[in-house]
């Protein structure tokens, strides 16, 4: 079993489908027996950025869950 540790850019491209969402999801599908992490440094990024571009909190805490 793989353990993959996902930064925030790679969370950042699947919450706002940006311009790479597809080979990201392709990518992390392809990986059927990883783990995945993410640190709490990423989590902070993240919300940084759905704060500052007025996006629901709320799922974006479903999603880093």
């Amino acid at each position: 079993m793989k353990n993959v540790f996902l930064d925030a850019n790679i969370l950042l491209e699947i919450l706002f489908k940006r311009s790479k969402y597809d080979k990201v999801v392709d990518s992390l599908n392809s990986m059927q027996d990883a783990n995945f992490y993410i640190s709490a440094l990423s989590v902070d990024i993240v919300m940084y950025f759905v704060e500052s571009t007025y996006q629901s909190k709320d799922v974006a805490w479903q999603f880093l869950d």
